[in-house]
């Protein structure tokens, strides 16, 4: 039951987290950005929060994976002794790796979000840029989701960073019940991370409002029809 539930949905989060902070365009020209917050030092945080990540899941189903073999081998075996001894006694001294109620509603969080920025990839094209942009002949795109809101990409994005932080730290999850975070070095990779985190969570804030001025000044009556018909930023009927 483990193998068929949890190594999935551990998988599925890893690549959700992958394929919504991976742009799916070349880095546009610096001559074309409207503004700059998307700097250097905050692109090497989020490589190091992508593969964080995956090592996170590569070690929670290897745990799984592990478990499940010296379970089938039987408590007296070499296999079942050789897996408590040694390798549990190092990756996951104590503690427990389950979907607690917390860790399936944040993994469907991220699943949920990761689709919802990837469709926003396919609906934009070429138009989807990790930087605030007006590219060559720009064309104002208003049908699938953002026929629904004005800034879907941003939606997804939300529930992604949000989902991530709970999915790690939630009970049943590896960060939190080996205890690494309290091993300092551990750090090194758990800051740089949070300050992704929550220097996104910022961006995603602001850049609905920017965007919006900037369409706003470049496509006109054409921005304001589509703004009556589609009022909301986010989420609909709040924001």
């Amino acid at each position: 039951m483990a193998l068929i539930v949890r190594v999935p949905l551990i998988l599925s989060v890893a690549m959700g987290i992958h394929i919504s902070l991976t742009s799916p365009t070349p880095t546009t020209p610096k001559n074309r950005r409207v503004m700059g917050d998307y700097p250097g030092a905050l692109f090497m945080s989020i490589l190091i929060l992508k593969y964080a990540c995956w090592a996170h899941a590569a070690i929670e189903v290897v745990i799984i994976v592990i478990s499940a073999l010296a379970h089938q081998a039987g408590p007296g075996s070499a296999f079942a002794r050789w897996s408590q001894e040694s390798f549990m006694a190092f990756l996951l001294p104590n503690g427990n790796i389950f979907l607690s109620r917390g860790r399936m509603f944040s993994g469907l969080s991220v699943v949920l979000g990761s689709v919802i920025r990837y469709l926003c990839y396919r609906e934009l094209g070429r138009h989807f840029t990790y930087h605030v942009t007006v590219l060559k002949k720009h064309r104002l795109v208003t049908t699938g989701l953002y026929a629904i809101v004005r800034h879907p990409a941003y939606t997804g994005g939300n529930l992604v960073q949000v989902g991530l932080v709970f999915w790690h730290t939630a009970s049943g999850a590896w960060l939190r019940e080996s205890g690494v975070y309290k091993v300092k070095v551990a750090w090194l990779v758990l800051l740089p991370s949070l300050a992704s985190v929550v220097s996104i969570l910022v961006m995603y804030a602001r850049r609905p409002l920017v965007e919006d001025k900037v369409l706003k000044k470049e496509f006109g009556k054409e921005w304001e029809e589509w703004t009556e018909r589609v009022p909301y930023r986010l989420f609909p009927g709040i924001y």
